[in-house]
């Protein structure tokens, strides 16, 4: 009964219990180094390792520029600009702020509602406002 439980696999000869891992004595350990914790990569089958994860040269024909190639420059560009409109309102709330202290501070408002008052005044009287929030919402 014991036999009836073995299979043999006519792909690569190997001879397996039908729920556990192929015979050890029929495995060809010298097509297994490297991929087993049992047998490491061999000093040369690093730096093959190494040499493949390598970031490619640009190519013949691909636009290089001090090592950069157009990916990079334009994800540069991606980033520089996401970066330059999330900054972008920094200094126009400073100076609502120093506005706000040189004129109003002290009096009934808060500058969360003079920045309201601000806003709401804009948005009311120039033409291209509401198609500007609308973008960037």
């Amino acid at each position: 009964s014991s036999s009836s439980s073995l299979s043999s696999n006519s792909s690569n000869g190997l001879t397996s219990n039908e729920f556990g891992p192929p015979n050890a004595s029929s495995v060809d350990t010298k097509s297994l180094r490297g991929t087993d914790v049992r047998h490491p990569p061999t000093f040369l089958q690093q730096r093959e390792n190494l040499k493949s994860s390598q970031p490619k040269k640009a190519e013949d024909g691909d636009f290089e520029f001090f090592g950069w190639t157009l990916h990079h420059i334009g994800g540069a560009l991606f980033f520089m600009t996401f970066f330059l409109f999330v900054l972008y309102p920094v200094p126009i709330i400073n100076l609502e702020w120093s506005h706000y202290n040189e004129y109003l501070a002290g009096g009934q408002d808060s500058f969360v509602d003079y920045i309201r008052y601000r806003f709401t005044d804009w948005f009311t009287t120039i033409d291209y406002a509401p198609s500007l929030v609308l973008m960037f919402l």
